[in-house]
Parts: C-alpha cells; sequence; structure tokens
C-alpha cells in the first residue's frame, strides 16, 4: 500500500527525488529533450512558493535525480512536480503522436538523514551520467548541476539552486569551495562502497546511517499496515511521521535538517 505522502515526507525534510519514465522508455534521450524536460519543470517552480529548496539536479535519457529540501508542507513539492511533468508529457505525446503517461507511477523521495547524507546524494547524481557510460567525467555533462558547484557555472536552471550549508562551509571564497567540490566530489567516486551504498538507498526508505535506515523502514512499514487495517486515524498516522524530524530522534539528525543555508530561518 503507497503511503502518503505528507507521511512519507515530512515538512522540513531533505531528500533525493527521483521521477522515472514509464517502463523506462527512453523519453530525454537526446540534447534537446533534456532541455525539453528542465525547462518544463522548472518553468513551474514559482508554484512551490519558496517552500522547497533545490540544491542539486541531473537529467538522464529514462530519468530525473533532484536533491532537494521542504521548508514546509509537501503539497507545496506536488504543486510544482505535477505541473512541471505534466508539461513535459504534453510536449512529448505531442512530438510522438502518443497517448497515456508518459512518467512511471508517483516520483519517489528518499528522505536524508543529515548533511553529510546531502552531499553523497549531491555527488551521486553528478557521477550518473559516467556510471551510465554518457561521459567520462561529471564535467563533460551539461545536464546536471556539477558545473554550477564546481566552477561556478551558471545557466537557465542553475539559478534555481540553492547552495547547502555544507558547501558553502567548504571555503571562504567561491574559488576555494569549487576546488574543494571537486576534489571532495572524484573521492566519492573513488569510494566503491560509498558508491554503492548510495545505489542501493535509491529503492530504501531513507539515505543516511545504518540507524536511521534501519528507524526509518521500520516507522514506514508500521504505517503501511495500519493503514492496511484502517485502525489507527490519520492524526496518529501523521504524528508518526513527524518524528522523523524532531530533534533527538534515533530517526532524525540532531540539526534537524541538513543543507539550509544559515540565513533561512525555519519557519
Amino acid at each position: 500500500m503507497r503511503i502518503a505522502r505528507y507521511l512519507q515526507l515530512p515538512a522540513k525534510s531533505a531528500f533525493h527525488y527521483m521521477w522515472r519514465c514509464i517502463n523506462g522508455e527512453m523519453f530525454m534521450d537526446s540534447k534537446q529533450r533534456k532541455r525539453m524536460f528542465l525547462d518544463s519543470f522548472f518553468k513551474f517552480f514559482k508554484r512551490a512558493r519558496g517552500k522547497v529548496l533545490v540544491y542539486s539536479f541531473c537529467v538522464m535519457s529514462n530519468h530525473f535525480h533532484m536533491a532537494a529540501e521542504l521548508l514546509a508542507a509537501s503539497r507545496y513539492l506536488s504543486l510544482w512536480a505535477r505541473a512541471g511533468n505534466s508539461s513535459f508529457a504534453q510536449k512529448v505525446n505531442r512530438i510522438l503522436k502518443r497517448r497515456g503517461p508518459v512518467g512511471q507511477d508517483r516520483p519517489k523521495t528518499v528522505v536524508a538523514e543529515d548533511a553529510h547524507a546531502l552531499k553523497r546524494i549531491m555527488f551521486y547524481h553528478d557521477w550518473n551520467p559516467v556510471e551510465a557510460g554518457i561521459v567520462d567525467h561529471p564535467s563533460k555533462y551539461e545536464f546536471s548541476s556539477y558545473r554550477y558547484y564546481a566552477f561556478g557555472e551558471e545557466n537557465e536552471w542553475s539559478k534555481h539552486l540553492t547552495p547547502p550549508q555544507w558547501y558553502l562551509d567548504l571555503g571562504e571564497s567561491s574559488e576555494a569551495r569549487q576546488v574543494a567540490y571537486r576534489r571532495q566530489c572524484d573521492e566519492y567516486w573513488a569510494d566503491k562502497q560509498a558508491r554503492l551504498a548510495e545505489k542501493a538507498a535509491d529503492e530504501g526508505w531513507g539515505i543516511g546511517s545504518g540507524k536511521f535506515t534501519t528507524n526509518r523502514t521500520r516507522l514506514m512499514k508500521a504505517m503501511q499496515r495500519q493503514q492496511r487495517r484502517g485502525k489507527i486515524p490519520r492524526r496518529l498516522l501523521k504524528e508518526m511521521a513527524a518524528r522523523l524530524t524532531e530533534v533527538g530522534c534515533s530517526a532524525a539528525s540532531p540539526q534537524g535538517n541538513p543543507g539550509r543555508p544559515l540565513h533561512l530561518e525555519e519557519s
């Protein structure tokens, strides 16, 4: 049974967002289609009403990755993403003279435990095109956020990015942060175990320490069981989900959530 988004993704959660084309179709297999997806998706970013911070992105031939954080309820993510994905689907169907859905089910959202987990997610996005054999280094791929962080390059999509706090802490100048980002990103790729852990986390409920992912998985499964039985009020389910972002909870970062720059206060 599918868990409601507001339960799966509590307010003030940092997360890994994954959208996939139906049946693995390569609807974004050309540079033109990749641009079309990003243009369509970010065209409706205002619908998030400033309640979603985007940290990184990478669009591939049949799926899209994004690292982001909620500042309020998950409905703001839904308002934005639903419109963007629908816009892209309409364009694809018109070009290919087809009908029907373009996306595979509901986009997947996996909660990040802390700044370290968020960093791993962003590096995972950077190296996705290399993993797929499209390029031999992230710097050669134009449809991700790597060049923004590694070289300071800006374009029509990167203007929507908010650098996470861990990135700002890499150095006192833009140049220092870029050098550190390139070095750490390369180190991530060299660490095979880190990459395998990140890839496995794609299909899980959380990204972070073993304790975090285990506790989160248990909580999500418990909510699924209660939903099937229909014996627990919606209010109590919401309280269970809220535990994930409580300070001091075994399933949450001691700092709350990880990426937010210091000048952005929690509402």
